[in-house]
């Protein structure tokens, strides 16, 4: 039985050197003839480490039940601190699954935020190295043309300071009082972008059919040769230029509301993926937990079923104990005597007869 084999290597390991004999040491040592003293000594010594055997088999059901006790309350413990969590999580994720943003207006914005970025360098490109007499295509070109697009990215803090960020806070308050302003303000600001808007449109329009007017007046003369020159009709140039200057403003306005929408977009839509990707991770974790918490009440079950049965099973290990040395000690008892020399023969007598 292994708690009889554990029993002994405690009991061995308990032992100290030569102090302390054991009923099947004394057994195995044991010289026949033997007096009637000594196998009564033996015999009681099998009865007391019988009753320590029982004893053992009570401490150690006791203390494996305790164990098990111990761990299944732990692991109940951490089952439902991680079910808290998970609900809280869950809530968040709700939170973030209705403002989790549209990913085609966040492509749609940022296209149109990178089409007007790549618009206004161009503008930039064509004018900036030309007035300041640097080459377009070397480095300090290409950097002097994209530094006015980085007024598109101070646009965009400057919007979301002062509009953007109060409005969505105002849509999120319960009261309607704190709400107006920002309101008032968001559709001041999206009248002034739209009519801004049409103004840059209507400026395009008029510089277009300028353009459109040279580019036919120019057909004209490689058509018909020089000769048509006193018809030449002088272009509107401050119409185009102005065109080209409110186009560079709507642009770098337009841009901006682009980059705030697109980016807005984007951190809704990374905030939903990444509570999503959380959750799951949770709830995975959460169902190995409540396994183990599973398997933690089961080992319980088991150790207390052990612990109301261990009568029986003391009471068994004893009795295979105490039968396993009487018979050794029965099997040493008939084990042939040992041939003794004569002096040791003329000692043992002598030893009797005193």
């Amino acid at each position: 039985m292994p708690i009889i084999t554990a029993f002994m290597n405690n009991r061995h390991s308990k032992g100290t050197g030569d102090s302390q004999v054991f009923a099947e040491e004394l057994i195995r040592s044991l010289q026949t003839p033997c007096t009637e003293a000594e196998v009564s000594r033996i015999n009681r010594m099998i009865e007391v480490e019988a009753a320590q055997l029982d004893e053992t088999c009570r401490h150690e059901a006791r203390t494996e039940m305790e164990a098990a006790r111990l761990n299944h309350s732990r692991r109940r413990k951490e089952a439902q601190d991680h079910r808290l969590s998970v609900e809280r999580r869950k809530s968040e994720f709700e939170k973030a699954e209705s403002n989790r943003g549209s990913f085609i207006l966040m492509l749609i914005a940022i296209t149109f935020f990178c089409s007007c970025m790549v618009a206004e360098w161009d503008i930039t490109w064509e004018t900036l190295p030309y007035v300041l007499s640097v080459k377009k295509y070397s480095f300090t070109g290409v950097m002097l043309s994209l530094a006015p697009v980085t007024g598109l990215a101070i646009l965009k803090v400057a919007f979301a300071i002062l509009v953007w960020e109060p409005y969505q806070k105002a849509r999120s308050e319960v009261s309607a009082s704190p709400r107006k302003a920002p309101r008032i303000v968001m559709a001041v600001f999206l009248i002034a972008v739209g009519a801004f808007t049409l103004i840059t449109l209507a400026k395009v329009a008029e510089a277009r059919s300028e353009i459109g007017r040279l580019k036919e007046q120019a057909r004209i003369e490689s058509r018909t040769g020089a000769g048509e020159s006193d018809k030449k009709v002088a272009a509107d140039w401050n119409k185009i230029n102005r065109a080209v200057y409110i186009v560079s403003i709507c642009l770098a306005i337009n841009g901006a509301i682009f980059f705030l929408i697109g980016l807005t977009e984007l951190n809704r839509i990374t905030a939903y993926v990444r509570s999503l990707v959380l959750l799951v991770s949770l709830r995975n974790w959460q169902r190995w937990l409540e396994s183990g918490a599973a398997r933690a009440e089961t080992h319980l079950v088991e150790k207390t079923n052990a612990w109301e049965n261990i009568d029986e099973r003391a009471k068994n290990s004893a009795e295979y104990y105490r039968q396993r040395l009487s018979l050794i000690l029965e099997q040493a008892l008939k084990r042939p005597r040992k041939a003794q020399s004569y002096r040791e023969l003329v000692a043992e007598r002598l030893a009797a007869n005193l």
